[in-house]
């Protein structure tokens, strides 16, 4: 995640709102923006529209006239979720998984280490209704699952919503976690130490004046996670689950299986979030009771290597499918591609817009009373331990850019430059590959980004 802050706000500590952000605790501060009066509008603006987040290749942007605004931009505000897999021993660049701890399942020649995906160590134990580890502490097991429809989880069985059965996720691995057993420390004195290196493109707003629109529409944010809300979730290996968990692991022809949750939720339930303040609270859009729902302008869902298979984002009432996201995965052909990491998911949004010349869908008009469905596939052939529901956004570059004709864009790439797409990528062309594992703390959410219409 990250925030740029503009001369309206400052960052201060405040109170985390355990409706909207993830990990949330009685008594637990967060770094946010804070606008200096009531009346500071564009004062920050929030990037996270993590589309699987693992690939510095996923295209991230908005159609001509649309922006996220802010205001006198002043400061850039990083919170980096990475997991250091460094492997000292391995000189080569072709990877190879360092130690990993008795609880990882990562399969034998995995181009990932099982620490991605956060096991509850040896270090950690279970007390009190809390988790407990030899680096942070204990701290309260606060993952809440939603009945159905509201998520499938309960009805599924899935270890992630109870203490006891919990075995790995964010839970695990809070900030300056050892994610290796209690005698495992192979290189103690060697650090990682790394640079970035952040360039920012803006356009200048030009407000209404003369009866000519103002040159951008600011979007906000709209999100929701198909695991609501327990901000992650496990996928069980599929020949322990198939016909146990109330249909959700199905075995397909080839006689792998895969693993599929789903929720149903209506739009309005993105936009009027109890007393949250849209301008300092990431998962907030604020209440706008005068407007009956959105014109969709921007969806990205959250699935990650390397088992996504898919993500789909319906109108249950109407039948119709708003957006299905395909993952393309990496090859590791870094001599002809130097940014095709192998195994990593590059997953392409759906972009909507009412601009002939962009050759873009038209944008869906969404009312706030529309039942809205997500359904996310994973593959369960084989059984891995907890993976971080975001560890593998790494590090977002977030910046503006001129990308589709004279608007502003976001974009946040993974740690490096690249040459964005003539044309942005839709899943209109999508390559699929079934990769062969599980885990769990997997995460399925949707971030969206939509305008109002009275």
């Amino acid at each position: 995640m990250a925030y740029i802050v503009g001369e309206g706000a400052d960052m201060a500590m405040v109170d985390c709102h355990a409706s909207h952000d993830h990990g949330c605790y009685e008594g637990k501060k967060v770094l946010r923006p804070v606008p200096k009066s009531e009346n500071e509008q564009f004062s920050n603006t929030f990037f996270s529209e993590g589309n699987g987040g693992e690939s510095r290749k996923s295209f991230h942007g908005y159609p001509n006239g649309y922006a996220q605004l802010i205001s006198s931009p002043k400061e850039f505000h990083l919170e980096p979720m990475q997991i250091d897999t460094w492997n000292r021993d391995n000189p080569s660049l072709e990877f190879v998984a360092g130690p990993e701890p008795a609880a990882s399942q990562a399969p034998p020649g995995a181009s990932y280490s099982g620490i991605l995906e956060c096991p509850c160590t040896d270090r950690i134990s279970k007390v009190n209704g809390s988790i407990c580890s030899d680096d942070f502490g204990c701290l309260p097991f606060n993952l809440a699952c939603l009945e159905e429809p509201g998520s499938t989880l309960i009805s599924n069985g899935n270890k992630i919503c109870n203490l006891d059965t919990y075995n790995g996720g964010q839970q695990c691995c809070p900030h300056q976690s050892i994610l290796l057993d209690r005698d495992q420390n192979p290189w103690p004195d060697v650090k990682q130490t790394y640079r970035l290196k952040f360039r920012f493109y803006y356009q200048a707003y030009v407000p209404t004046a003369d009866r000519v629109s103002a040159s951008h529409q600011d979007l906000r944010r709209l999100y929701w996670q198909t695991e609501a809300w327990a901000g992650e979730y496990d996928i069980p290996p599929g020949a322990e689950s198939y016909g146990h968990d109330d249909g959700a692991t199905a075995m397909t022809d080839d006689g792998q299986y895969t693993y599929t949750i789903t929720s149903e939720w209506t739009a309005g339930e993105m936009i009027d979030l109890d007393d949250c303040d849209w301008r300092n609270t990431s998962a907030c859009s604020g209440q706008y009771k005068d407007s009956e729902g959105v014109y969709m302008v921007y969806a990205g869902g959250h699935c990650h290597a390397p088992n996504c298979v898919s993500i789909e984002l319906w109108n249950q009432d109407t039948g119709e499918l708003y957006c299905r996201q395909l993952p393309m995965f990496g090859k590791g052909d870094i001599t002809n591609d130097k940014f095709d990491d192998k195994g990593y998911a590059t997953l392409p949004p759906c972009v909507w817009s009412d601009d002939a010349s962009e050759d873009l869908p038209t944008r869906p008009r969404v009312p706030f009373d529309a039942k809205l469905y997500s359904v996310a596939v994973q593959n369960s052939t084989y059984g891995s331990v907890p993976k971080l529901s975001l560890f593998f956004d790494f590090i977002e570059l977030c910046y503006f850019k001129d990308r589709i004709s004279s608007t502003i864009y976001h974009t946040h790439l993974t740690g490096a430059s690249l040459t964005l797409p003539s044309h942005p990528p839709t899943p209109r062309h999508p390559v699929v590959s079934l990769r062969r594992y599980s885990h769990t703390g997997q995460m399925a959410s949707w971030q969206m980004r939509g305008a109002l219409y009275y």
